[in-house]
């Protein structure tokens, strides 16, 4: 999961927690921190995630870096 969000991680601080839910699921939240006066607000929108630990590990990273590619198209 962490080496698809590399290039986002370079540039930008974020805020990642994690609670367990029932059934083996578990919630993400990933809050982008605006670096800057002249950041886009898209940038600091925030993306909660739920699902497995086999979901999420397979599929955090794409989602986020997918929802930032639908920012900037």
């Amino acid at each position: 999961m962490f080496k698809e969000l590399v290039p986002i991680l370079r540039n930008r601080a974020v805020l990642m927690t994690a609670t367990a839910l029932d059934d083996d699921q578990i919630r993400v939240n990933v809050v982008p921190k605006k670096m800057k006066d002249g950041d886009h607000d898209a940038l600091t929108t925030p993306l909660s995630v739920t699902g497995t630990a086999e979901e999420l590990d397979t599929q955090l990273g794409r989602l986020w870096l997918d929802s930032w590619r639908r920012i900037f198209r």
